[in-house]
């Protein structure tokens, strides 16, 4: 299997699963390590923050993605740990400044950016 770098966190990723995201025919490699170990995951849009449980299914995970929520990266886990505080959920403010509201920050804006280039390649073809 080729190895796929994780464009979060620019580690080579051994195992990643490109799973099709709704039926715009978006689709997104998922490295599949992430969801290995009891991790967060943040809905970016909103700052929904919830635990995710090392069980978790490939179905699940799909869920989870289609809605929205994007793995914490691993330098950012210190700090959703301490906003979750031992709760299974919490909420992030999204203008507070603080380190995970910046990286949410960044992804809608990347997310923004891919989705301009989209639209603007669709228009000329």
């Amino acid at each position: 299997m080729p190895i796929r770098k994780d464009s979060r966190s620019r580690e080579p990723l051994v195992r990643a699963k490109v799973i099709r995201l709704g039926s715009k025919g978006w689709s997104a490699a998922i490295p599949l390590q992430i969801y290995k170990k009891e991790s967060e995951s943040m809905h970016v849009e909103t700052g929904h923050l919830i635990d995710v449980p090392k069980d978790l299914t490939a179905k699940q995970m799909k869920k989870l993605l289609e809605q929205g929520y994007e793995p914490v990266p691993e330098e950012l886990q210190p700090a959703a740990v301490k906003k979750l505080a031992g709760k299974p959920e919490a909420v992030v403010s999204l203008t507070s400044g603080g380190k995970l509201s910046k990286w949410a920050g960044k992804v809608r804006k990347e997310k923004r950016k891919t989705i301009k280039e989209s639209r603007k390649r669709n228009r000329g073809a």
